[in-house]
């Protein structure tokens, strides 16, 4: 509830995944975006995560989200955006993750890792249950969103009809 909250009264939201985390920040930054305007993933690519966050500030939030093996540059992003005044979620393995220390609010979901693969099965049903709880909370603006965004997909064939269509 503090976490859905948090997510909700949140200016900007910059959502944080490096490595093996990138693809389940990428996940929950493209359900994010049905539902808020500014939201921003925060990844290894051009430009340098320190870059990415150049703006963050007070009103605003990171998720940060990390598994074992934590990245430093992870952990030091989050501390960044302390330092800039910004509100921060974890997304992380339990109270001895480096990113719980640093974090308003921790989200605890175990990662198991059988072989060289991570399985982030337990996160993902986490940020699904989040996704859920915000999009009921702003019920209205992603009903708003889908109408518009259904035009565009039709007007552009996104998507392949139905069959019988």
């Amino acid at each position: 509830e503090l976490s859905i909250d948090k997510i909700i009264q949140a200016r900007h939201i910059y959502v944080l995944g490096l490595r093996a985390s990138a693809p389940v920040a990428q996940f929950f930054t493209h359900y994010l975006r049905f539902i808020f305007r500014d939201v921003e993933c925060v990844t290894s690519g051009v430009s340098d995560v320190f870059e990415q966050l150049a703006r963050i500030g007070e009103g605003d939030l990171l998720i940060g989200i990390s598994f074992p093996r934590y990245t430093s540059r992870s952990i030091e992003a989050m501390e960044f955006a302390r330092s800039r005044g910004a509100d921060l979620i974890a997304i992380t393995d339990g109270p001895l993750s480096p990113l719980h220390a640093t974090a308003d609010i921790c989200l605890n979901a175990k990662s198991d890792m059988a072989s060289f693969v991570d399985s982030f099965a337990a996160p993902l049903s986490l940020i699904n249950a989040l996704i859920v709880a915000l999009a009921q909370r702003r019920r209205q603006e992603v009903s708003d969103y889908f109408d518009n965004i259904e035009s565009i997909w039709n007007n552009y064939n996104v998507y392949l009809a139905k069959t019988g269509e």
